[in-house]
Protein backbone atom coordinates (compact mmCIF):
# COMPACT_ATOMS: atom_id res chain seq x y z
CA UNK A 1 0.00 0.00 0.00
CA UNK A 2 1.26 3.46 -0.86
CA UNK A 3 2.17 5.83 1.96
CA UNK A 4 0.34 9.01 0.98
CA UNK A 5 1.55 12.44 2.01
CA UNK A 6 -0.02 15.82 1.20
CA UNK A 7 2.83 16.41 -1.26
CA UNK A 8 2.28 13.04 -2.98
CA UNK A 9 -1.45 13.68 -3.24
CA UNK A 10 -0.98 17.13 -4.78
CA UNK A 11 1.63 15.76 -7.17
CA UNK A 12 -0.74 13.00 -8.31
CA UNK A 13 -3.61 15.47 -8.61
CA UNK A 14 -1.55 17.77 -10.83
CA UNK A 15 0.01 15.14 -13.09
CA UNK A 16 -2.73 15.68 -15.68
CA UNK A 17 -0.82 18.66 -17.09
CA UNK A 18 2.08 16.36 -17.95
CA UNK A 19 -0.26 13.97 -19.74
CA UNK A 20 -1.90 16.86 -21.59
CA UNK A 21 1.48 18.25 -22.65
CA UNK A 22 2.64 14.84 -23.93
CA UNK A 23 -0.66 14.28 -25.74
CA UNK A 24 -0.51 17.70 -27.41
CA UNK A 25 3.15 17.32 -28.42
CA UNK A 26 2.60 13.89 -29.97
CA UNK A 27 -0.61 14.99 -31.70
CA UNK A 28 1.14 18.07 -33.11
CA UNK A 29 4.20 15.92 -33.94
CA UNK A 30 6.70 18.36 -32.44
CA UNK A 31 9.35 15.67 -31.84
CA UNK A 32 9.81 14.27 -35.35
CA UNK A 33 11.09 17.49 -37.01
CA UNK A 34 13.71 17.78 -34.26
CA UNK A 35 15.19 14.44 -35.35
CA UNK A 36 16.86 16.45 -38.14
CA UNK A 37 18.70 18.51 -35.50
CA UNK A 38 18.11 21.41 -33.08
CA UNK A 39 15.59 24.08 -34.10
CA UNK A 40 14.42 27.43 -32.80
CA UNK A 41 10.83 27.79 -31.66
CA UNK A 42 10.04 29.77 -34.82
CA UNK A 43 11.55 27.09 -37.08
CA UNK A 44 9.65 24.33 -35.29
CA UNK A 45 6.43 26.37 -35.38
CA UNK A 46 6.83 26.76 -39.15
CA UNK A 47 7.35 22.99 -39.55
CA UNK A 48 4.38 22.05 -37.35
CA UNK A 49 1.93 24.81 -38.25
CA UNK A 50 1.80 26.10 -34.67
CA UNK A 51 1.72 29.64 -33.25
CA UNK A 52 5.30 30.32 -32.02
CA UNK A 53 4.30 31.91 -28.67
CA UNK A 54 1.92 29.06 -27.82
CA UNK A 55 4.37 26.40 -29.00
CA UNK A 56 7.04 28.00 -26.80
CA UNK A 57 4.86 27.37 -23.73
CA UNK A 58 4.39 23.73 -24.71
CA UNK A 59 8.13 23.30 -25.35
CA UNK A 60 8.89 24.82 -21.94
CA UNK A 61 6.65 22.20 -20.30
CA UNK A 62 8.33 19.42 -22.30
CA UNK A 63 11.76 20.72 -21.25
CA UNK A 64 10.62 20.73 -17.60
CA UNK A 65 9.64 17.08 -18.05
CA UNK A 66 12.99 16.19 -19.63
CA UNK A 67 11.44 15.27 -22.99
CA UNK A 68 13.26 18.15 -24.74
CA UNK A 69 16.50 20.02 -24.08
CA UNK A 70 16.73 23.76 -24.56
CA UNK A 71 20.16 25.09 -25.54
CA UNK A 72 19.95 28.87 -25.80
CA UNK A 73 17.43 29.65 -28.54
CA UNK A 74 17.09 26.08 -29.81
CA UNK A 75 15.44 22.87 -28.67
CA UNK A 76 16.80 19.39 -29.25
CA UNK A 77 15.90 15.80 -28.48
CA UNK A 78 17.30 13.72 -25.63
CA UNK A 79 17.84 10.03 -26.54
CA UNK A 80 14.53 8.82 -25.07
CA UNK A 81 12.45 11.27 -27.11
CA UNK A 82 14.44 10.52 -30.26
CA UNK A 83 13.85 6.77 -29.83
CA UNK A 84 10.21 6.78 -28.69
CA UNK A 85 8.52 10.01 -29.78
CA UNK A 86 9.76 10.48 -33.38
CA UNK A 87 7.58 8.92 -36.06
CA UNK A 88 9.26 6.23 -38.10
CA UNK A 89 11.51 4.94 -35.32
CA UNK A 90 11.04 1.26 -34.35
CA UNK A 91 10.42 2.19 -30.70
CA UNK A 92 7.82 4.88 -31.50
CA UNK A 93 5.09 5.01 -28.83
CA UNK A 94 3.04 7.86 -30.30
CA UNK A 95 0.25 5.55 -31.46
CA UNK A 96 -0.44 4.50 -27.90
CA UNK A 97 -0.10 8.10 -26.65
CA UNK A 98 -2.71 9.12 -29.26
CA UNK A 99 -4.97 6.35 -27.97
CA UNK A 100 -4.57 7.68 -24.42
CA UNK A 101 -5.41 11.19 -25.69
CA UNK A 102 -8.67 9.84 -27.10
CA UNK A 103 -9.54 8.35 -23.69
CA UNK A 104 -9.18 11.69 -21.86
CA UNK A 105 -12.72 12.99 -22.50
CA UNK A 106 -14.20 9.88 -20.92
CA UNK A 107 -11.90 9.95 -17.91
CA UNK A 108 -12.59 13.65 -17.40
CA UNK A 109 -16.22 12.72 -16.72
CA UNK A 110 -15.46 10.00 -14.19
CA UNK A 111 -17.33 11.80 -11.40
CA UNK A 112 -20.47 11.93 -13.58
CA UNK A 113 -19.96 8.32 -14.53
CA UNK A 114 -19.87 7.20 -10.92
CA UNK A 115 -23.17 8.97 -10.29
CA UNK A 116 -24.92 8.19 -13.55
CA UNK A 117 -23.42 4.90 -14.79
CA UNK A 118 -21.88 6.66 -17.79
CA UNK A 119 -18.78 4.47 -17.65
CA UNK A 120 -20.58 1.69 -19.52
CA UNK A 121 -21.76 4.18 -22.17
CA UNK A 122 -18.22 5.56 -22.55
CA UNK A 123 -16.82 2.05 -22.96
CA UNK A 124 -19.46 1.20 -25.55
CA UNK A 125 -18.71 4.38 -27.51
CA UNK A 126 -14.99 3.65 -27.40
CA UNK A 127 -15.66 0.12 -28.63
CA UNK A 128 -17.74 1.47 -31.52
CA UNK A 129 -15.36 4.31 -32.38
CA UNK A 130 -12.07 2.50 -31.77
CA UNK A 131 -12.82 -1.13 -32.54
CA UNK A 132 -9.16 -1.65 -33.47
CA UNK A 133 -5.90 0.01 -32.58
CA UNK A 134 -2.77 -0.58 -34.64
CA UNK A 135 0.14 -1.68 -32.49
CA UNK A 136 3.15 -0.72 -34.59
CA UNK A 137 5.96 -0.64 -32.07
CA UNK A 138 8.37 -3.42 -31.16
CA UNK A 139 7.13 -6.72 -29.78
CA UNK A 140 3.39 -7.24 -29.91
CA UNK A 141 2.21 -7.72 -26.32
CA UNK A 142 -1.07 -7.12 -24.51
CA UNK A 143 -1.02 -7.11 -20.69
CA UNK A 144 -4.25 -7.41 -18.69
CA UNK A 145 -5.53 -8.06 -15.22
CA UNK A 146 -6.47 -11.62 -14.31
CA UNK A 147 -10.20 -10.80 -14.48
CA UNK A 148 -10.07 -9.50 -18.08
CA UNK A 149 -11.07 -12.02 -20.76
CA UNK A 150 -11.11 -12.01 -24.55
CA UNK A 151 -7.89 -10.08 -25.16
CA UNK A 152 -6.61 -11.04 -28.61
CA UNK A 153 -3.97 -9.67 -30.96
CA UNK A 154 -5.09 -10.86 -34.38
CA UNK A 155 -2.88 -11.75 -37.35
CA UNK A 156 -2.72 -8.09 -38.41
CA UNK A 157 -1.50 -7.16 -34.89
CA UNK A 158 -4.68 -5.27 -34.07
CA UNK A 159 -6.14 -5.21 -30.60
CA UNK A 160 -9.86 -5.91 -30.80
CA UNK A 161 -11.85 -4.11 -28.08
CA UNK A 162 -15.16 -5.71 -28.97
CA UNK A 163 -14.11 -9.11 -27.57
CA UNK A 164 -12.87 -7.79 -24.20
CA UNK A 165 -14.97 -8.52 -21.13
CA UNK A 166 -14.41 -8.19 -17.41
CA UNK A 167 -15.26 -10.85 -14.90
Amino acid sequence: MKDWTPSALLHASGMYWESCAIHAAVHLDVFTPLSDGPMTVTELADRTGCVPQSLDRLLTALCAMGLLIRQGETCELPPFSRNHLCRGNPGYLGHIVEHHRHLMPGWSKLDESVRENLLKEIQEKETDDLSTIPLLQGAQVAVTGSNVKGVVLDASFRFRYASVTKG
